[in-house]
């Protein structure tokens, strides 16, 4: 934008000295003393940090916000002009009577007729008025007053924003017609100044334009639209890290033409960019964290993991095993980042004191065989929203898992929403965020050269010693991602105490199960789904206590009963551990609770 405006300068300038004097001719076209240059905006307090601060702080304020407005009123674009005047020649003051800085520019030119003459540029304000933008400098040369100006007005189609040149001119002349229009041709052919030379002059400034000479518009590309937001944001000021990236990545999605977010031009009496934040909004259930991912109880998820590794453990062929599930997952990053608070990055806004601050509000992994799927809710300065981030198992079954992150990722996706319903974005807007804190609390390896998460059988003694501090006894020699759980085989030294102790605990539980009188008065079903899930656990302990009975138990049945036990409710999670420890009434499963989590 801050390119936009130079350029517009640029025309005016390039008017005045070089064709608008010569069609000046005629003292009644040229004479204009209009001049309504709002210099009473004009204080020292007015920089162009201190605007482009304002303006990210009222544009990325976006608490109940429809739209991200990156546009400016009337008395801001002159504020702004005026930052940009005095980074150029930090002297000028209009307010002063000193001849030496009242003026942005003094100059001498030779004039056909008037010969060597004094021109001062005096002043370059802006209006607005019915949706076109106005852009006037008002100068004096020979005595004479008078005024250039430059209004435009805006609109778009499917591939281009057109900014339209109504009225190029100086004086009461507009250069668009008539006898001026003419002039200007001339001027033009003579400077050999056709449309790939100031498309060639566009580029050169960065700028995404092509200008048509026989309509005076200028298209702007959609595709690069970007640049313009860069223009004014610009992240190439900052050192390279993962910030910028997040930062150039954003602006990526609010500007790429297949988002079709952005409106550009003048509306509700301000100039600019405004981003229509629609497609960011989901419903609120998926942006509400679930309550039960917040209460992560240390003794329970002990209980609930010995009781999977001893009944895996009642087939002597089976390979004993502990089953993570995706809540118990979600349930130990909570907690191990004490509810996400390194979970955050703040983003600062080149030249200005504003950030973009991205603040996670959870995280929630799904696991299935094939691949991981990673919800982010996040607040983005204010406004709510979900990315969703998918990863493909690339080795599984493993002493390493290894999970690839698409390079695609969404924003505000809903469950089952079509795709022009919401965003695409690089991995790059939160990877870094995600992966780097994943990986610091030790379960997962994040490897940002190759977007993977890498879940190791060794790093996981962390996660079974809760309190992160002592060894289990148990070694984790594979891991496996399954629909909505992650398992992890483990085996203990035949030669260690604790072996013996769980042998005699596996012999205990198996006489337990084979024996067990689980009846519906045991649990809570108050909750219809709950109801469901326990008819189907007492349905699969009375084939497990068959199985036991008849010799014939297998793999399948085991993982039956821990599946089944983990959709019960905490509180009927507690029934069931509390009656298998009743019925046991052995003192060595209650040791193991310790033994195997490093207590």
């Amino acid at each position: 934008m801050k390119g936009l405006f130079k350029f517009l300068f640029g025309v005016l300038i390039f008017l005045v000295i070089t064709v608008g004097i010569p069609v000046g001719v005629s003292y009644y076209y040229l004479v204009d003393n209009t001049d309504e240059s709002p210099t009473d905006l004009y204080t020292s307090s007015v920089t162009f940090e201190s605007e482009l601060t304002d303006l990210m702080e009222r544009g990325f304020d976006l608490d109940g916000k429809e739209y991200i407005d990156l546009t400016f009123t009337e008395d801001q674009i002159n504020q702004l002009i005026f930052a940009l005047i005095k980074r150029n020649n930090p002297d000028f003051d209009p307010n002063s009577t000193d001849v030496n800085v009242k003026y942005i520019k003094r100059e001498v030119i030779d004039l056909p007729v008037l010969g060597e003459t004094e021109l001062l540029i005096k002043n370059i304000y802006a209006t607005i008025v019915d949706d076109e933008l106005g852009i006037f400098v008002t100068m004096e040369a020979g005595g004479i007053k008078t005024r250039a100006k430059l209004i435009t007005s805006y609109s778009e189609d499917d591939d281009f924003y057109y900014i339209r040149i109504e009225n190029l001119g100086l004086g009461k002349a507009n250069m668009l017609s008539g006898l001026s229009n003419t002039i200007l041709n001339f001027a033009l052919e003579q400077m050999n100044y056709n449309e790939a030379d100031i498309d060639a002059y566009f580029a050169e400034q960065g700028l995404p334009f092509s200008i048509d000479l026989d309509t005076f518009s200028i298209k702007v590309d959609k595709e690069a639209l970007s640049q313009l937001l860069n223009q004014l944001i610009n992240p190439d000021d900052m050192d390279p890290s993962s910030e910028k990236d997040s930062l150039s990545e954003l602006l990526s999605v609010l500007t790429a033409k297949e988002n079709d977010m952005v409106d550009f031009g003048v509306f509700d009496e301000k100039f600019g960019l405004r981003f229509d934040l629609n497609k960011f909004q989901v419903d609120s259930s998926i942006t509400t964290l679930d309550p039960a991912v917040t209460q992560f109880d240390e003794n329970t998820f002990i209980q609930n993991k010995i009781q999977n590794y001893i009944i895996s453990n009642l087939v002597p062929t089976a390979d004993s095993k502990m089953t993570f599930t995706n809540l118990e997952f979600n349930q130990i990053v909570y907690d191990q980042s004490s509810g996400y608070q390194a979970f955050l990055m703040s983003i600062p806004v080149p030249n200005s004191t504003s950030t973009i601050d991205f603040q996670v509000l959870g995280i929630l992994l799904d696991f299935n065989p094939t691949n991981v799927v990673i919800r982010v809710n996040i607040n983005l300065n204010g406004l709510v929203t979900s990315i969703k981030l998918t990863g493909q198992i690339t080795q599984n079954d493993h002493a390493t898992v290894i999970v690839i992150i698409d390079e695609v990722i969404t924003l505000g996706e809903d469950i089952a929403e079509t795709t022009a319903d919401y965003l695409s974005a690089n991995a790059s807007l939160i990877l870094d965020l995600i992966g780097d804190n994943l990986g610091s609390m030790g379960m997962i390896q994040y490897n940002s050269a190759t977007r993977s998460l890498v879940f190791d059988s060794a790093s996981f003694t962390q996660l079974m010693a809760v309190d992160g501090t002592n060894v289990s006894p148990l070694t984790v020699h594979k891991l496996k991602i399954v629909d909505n759980a992650l398992e992890a085989y483990a085996y203990i030294d035949p030669l260690s105490p604790i072996y013996l102790q769980l042998t005699t605990v596996t012999n205990t539980i198996n006489t337990v199960l084979a024996n067990n009188d689980f009846t519906v008065d045991d649990f809570d079903t108050t909750d219809t789904e709950q109801a469901q899930v326990v008819n189907e656990l007492l349905t699969t302990l009375d084939d497990v206590a068959t199985n036991i009975g008849g010799g014939t138990l297998e793999e399948e049945d085991t993982d039956a009963l821990i599946e089944t036990f983990n959709q019960l409710s905490p509180e009927n999670q507690a029934a069931f551990l509390a009656e298998i420890e009743t019925e046991a009434s052995d003192p060595d499963l209650l040791a193991l609770y310790d033994s195997l989590f490093g207590g």
